[in-house]
Parts: structure tokens; sequence; C-alpha cells
């Protein structure tokens, strides 16, 4: 089974979280263009494709430069972050991942997060799924200051879990 595989092959596994543990993909894909939306602005076609692999502090500025927004790059992560908010209160875990978590961690194997994602709305949606227990650390791509098209976020939690990269599984969508 992959557990198994898993257990055998890994000493720390890091985790992306939307598409990943939690059923939150959709929004994501939309967020930019709910929030041009908000702004009386037409989104490109596959707006959602370009901002993907970016911060949200890249995809700020990617939005203000290519719509000419006149808001500071600031005002615009809040913005896209207001658009997600709620529905970090319900989305649900991916099918089948808590009994997954709950094996890696009687094996004592530690699992940090890697997300795009703001890690308030992380933290709150794992408090409430009852998964926040399983998880070292979170780590978002605003404290490394690069999206996930850069190896800095998994360089940074390689560091925390203090493993080489062959002995580091890591689950992305």
């Amino acid at each position: 089974s992959v557990i198994d595989e898993v257990i055998m092959k890994t000493d720390g596994i890091i985790f992306d979280v939307d598409g990943t543990l939690l059923d939150s993909m959709a929004i994501w894909e939309e967020a930019g263009e709910r929030y041009l939306e908000r702004l009386h602005i037409k989104a490109e076609p596959g707006l959602s494709n370009i901002l993907f692999p970016m911060s949200l502090e890249e995809g700020a500025s990617y939005l203000k430069e290519t719509y000419e927004i006149s808001l500071k790059e600031e005002e615009i992560v809040k913005g896209i972050l207001e658009v997600v908010k709620d529905y970090y209160y319900k989305f649900h875990k991916k099918l089948n991942i808590e009994s997954f978590l709950k094996e890696m961690s009687l094996k004592k194997i530690p699992m940090v997060i890697a997300t795009s994602s703001e890690k308030s709305y992380i933290e709150a949606a794992f408090h409430r799924l009852n998964i926040d227990q399983y998880f070292s650390k979170i780590i978002t791509c605003s404290e490394v200051g690069a999206g996930k098209s850069k190896p800095d976020i998994y360089l940074k939690a390689q560091e925390f879990l203090n493993f080489k990269p062959e002995e580091i599984y890591v689950f992305e969508d």
C-alpha cells in the first residue's frame, strides 16, 4: 500500500494544503477573477493558470501591473484574502486523508505544511477539522518571499525537518 511505501522510504513529509489535504482548489482557481469582478474589471482568459504558481504577493504585483490597479499591492493581497476567507470555514478534508495522517503520526514521521495560502486560514481550517495536531509547522510562500515555482518553500521545510531531500516525501496537487 501507499502507506507502507511511505513509511519504509521516508523520514519526513511536506504537504501542500489546497487540493491535497483540503478540498479547496476551486476557490483559489477563481480568487483572482472574483477579486477583479469586485473592482468591475474583466479577467483575461486563463488568469488562474497564470496566478497558480505565484505567492499572494507575486499575484498582487501581477494584477496591479497587468490591470493597472491603483491600489497598493498590500491592499490587493488583502482583497484577495477577503475573497477566499469565508471558504476556509466550509472546506472539507480530502477523502481518507485523516487515516493517512494518523498512520504517519503513529509511526512518528514528522509532517510540515508548505502552502501558498494564508497561515491563519489554514490554522483555522485544520483546527475545525481536527487535523492540526498532525503538523509540526506551517510554512507559507509569503514567509519565504517566493511562490512555489521556486524551491524556497521546500528548502525551508526541509531545513525545518532536518533531513536530506531523498529522505522526504512531498505531497502536492
